[in-house]
């Protein structure tokens, strides 16, 4: 699998590895690319390799020893063979001469604390009194749950540390710099589906038309044999105590609740408990407040909205989950699948990375402004998809944004104007701003918008072709 995108952390790396002590950690959900990461960056170094096995403390010792020893050419130990302790197989290891400095890799580091609680105390010492003296780098990478379990286990484990690295999805933007070769609605399908999640993309290497991208669904998420049909169960298990709970929060949230008030209605949970729940998800990196902008005093009287912050989790929970059981039992229903609802859902992910990619420089030249704001603006129930404000210039961006399978015409665009006219809070909020609109659609143009954007200069219409030139 080939590495991708991930500039700006290889860049975090090199310059942390620069130091002259370095002790770095590289945290992620799974997937994400921590391990495909430092791998990318050491390819070229000297280094070691060692990825901790879910097995007790003391096989953990032995397979480093084995490790070591054959990164070293030296006889690796019997399975039966006394176990080293640890500031002995580190001692060991930074004491030995090699040429072009020492880079030790330790992969799912969390695996060591969990088999054996004094191991962080173990590990800081061999740093202070091994590895520093021995210019030895050490970068360290775990899951972000294991690492908030680790910091509540031990408080003084976040200033162990001389870097931090966290992984976090890639934007939509990086994805169609890495793929220059799919169309954009092809893209879009994909990021609907797995989001920014490098792990989840390789399923998707091969795939050069929509129904190709259809069957690596069904063969990879809705069949029970595949790899990632029961990704996020997996996931829940280790990461939260009541699974089910979370089940049924994530469920209705992909069903459209958005508020606590909603979810405790539909679920029958306490208010305590939905609370709780929102709350862990959100450390968990599952849900993020909605991107709403609205007036102050609309605010105070709503609940802050969320929505699910990972297509893969949305796709799974609309599409996968209401049919677990039947589709476990019957192979052959998932071919049968039709995704009815597939467009509204992929909608929904279209605003999303458009929002997102106002903060683009190339799209805030191309509408003639530096973006202060940028989300949904919501009014009384009737919500503008794309604003963006420049509170500088006092200059905004409307625009309408479309994923169907018809073309956007005038009259379309005659109807949004229309709804925003009839936003009274809205126009008097923003009346001695200048206005810019723009409807973004992947879908071709009716000639008739074409023409009348042309005669005036405060429209600007955006399709697949000229998103993708503005990562150029």
């Amino acid at each position: 699998m080939r590495f991708i995108g991930r500039k700006r952390e290889l860049k975090q790396l090199s310059e942390a590895w620069k130091k002259e002590d370095a002790l770095i950690l590289v945290t992620g959900r799974p997937r994400f690319g921590k391990t495909r990461l430092i791998k990318e960056f050491v390819k070229d170094k000297n280094h070691l390799y060692f990825a901790a096995g879910s097995q007790s403390d003391r096989l953990n010792r032995l397979l480093f020893e084995r490790v070591f020893k054959s990164h070293f050419g030296i006889q690796a130990p019997a399975s039966n063979a006394a176990a080293m302790e640890w500031l002995d197989l580190f001692r060991l290891y930074s004491e030995k001469t090699e040429d072009g400095g020492k880079i030790l890799i330790i992969d799912n580091f969390d695996q060591l604390f969990f088999e054996n609680r004094n191991f962080l105390k173990i590990f800081n010492k061999a740093w202070q009194k091994y590895f520093k003296a021995n210019g030895v780098t050490l970068i360290v990478s775990m899951r972000d749950h294991s690492w908030q379990c680790i910091q509540k286990a031990n408080r003084g484990a976040k200033k162990m540390w001389t870097d931090e690295i966290h992984l976090q999805s890639m934007s939509f933007a990086e994805m169609m710099v890495e793929f220059p070769h799919h169309d954009f609605n092809q893209l879009m399908v994909i990021y609907a589906v797995v989001g920014g999640v490098p792990g989840y993309w390789q399923f998707f290497n091969h795939c050069v038309n929509i129904k190709q991208i259809k069957q690596s669904i069904i063969r990879n998420i809705t069949n029970p044999y595949g790899k990632l049909f029961s990704e996020i169960p997996h996931l829940l298990e280790r990461e939260v105590w009541r699974p089910d709970a979370y089940h049924s929060v994530l469920k209705v949230m992909a069903e459209g609740a958005q508020t606590a008030v909603q979810i405790k209605g539909i679920t029958g949970y306490r208010m305590s408990d939905v609370r709780k729940i929102r709350h862990h998800l959100m450390k968990l990196g599952y849900i993020q407040e909605q991107p709403l902008l609205s007036p102050r005093k609309s605010r105070k009287k709503t609940e802050q909205p969320y929505q699910i912050a990972l297509p893969f989790v949305a796709f799974w929970y609309t599409f996968v989950f209401p049919h677990f059981d039947a589709l476990k039992n019957d192979r052959q229903l998932s071919k049968q699948q039709s995704f009815s609802g597939m467009i509204p859902y992929i909608q929904h992910w279209f605003n999303e990375i458009l929002i997102e990619m106002l903060a683009m420089p190339s799209l805030q030249k191309k509408i003639g402004m530096e973006v202060t704001q940028a989300g949904r603006y919501i009014e009384n129930n009737q919500i503008l998809p794309i604003f963006a404000l420049d509170q500088e210039a006092r200059k905004i961006f409307i625009a309408d944004c479309v994923y169907g399978t018809e073309a956007y015409s005038k009259k379309d665009f005659d109807d949004f104007k229309e709804k925003i006219n009839q936003m009274a809070g809205f126009n008097k909020r923003y009346k001695n701003y200048d206005r810019v609109y723009g409807v973004f659609s992947v879908y071709p143009f009716e000639k008739d918008l074409l023409d009348y954007a042309l005669d005036v200069s405060d429209l600007i219409l955006f399709n697949g072709l000229s998103l993708y030139a503005l990562t150029k």
